[in-house]
C-alpha cells in the first residue's frame, strides 16, 4: 500500500493543533468558571493561578499554530484560541 497521496505536511498539523489548543482552552476556562461559581472558598486560591499558568500559554500555543496552519481548522483554533487568550489576559488583568 501506498500512502504518499494521503501524507499531511507540517502546517496541517499545526492547524489541528491550534484547534485542539482552542478546544483546550475552553475547557479549562468552563472548569474554572465553575470552581469559582460553586467551590471556591477565598477570593485568590491556587486553582486560580494554576489555571492562569495552564490556560495562557496552550491558548497563545493556538494562536501560533493557527496562524501557521494552513487545514480546514485553522480559522475556528484561531479565534477560539485567541478569545481564550484575550480572556486570560483580562481576568489577569482585573485581579
Amino acid at each position: 500500500m501506498d500512502y504518499a497521496d494521503d501524507k499531511r505536511d507540517w502546517r496541517g498539523y499545526a492547524a489541528w493543533g491550534s484547534l485542539l489548543c482552542g478546544i483546550l482552552g475552553l475547557v479549562f476556562t468552563v472548569a474554572i468558571a465553575v470552581y469559582i461559581e460553586f467551590g471556591q472558598k477565598h477570593p485568590f486560591d491556587p486553582w486560580e493561578a494554576r489555571y492562569f499558568f495552564v490556560a495562557a500559554p496552550t491558548s497563545f500555543l493556538g494562536v501560533v499554530l493557527g496562524a501557521i496552519g494552513k487545514d480546514t481548522p485553522r480559522i475556528p483554533g484561531l479565534v477560539l484560541s485567541a478569545c481564550i487568550l484575550l480572556r486570560v489576559l483580562g481576568a489577569a488583568v482585573s485581579m
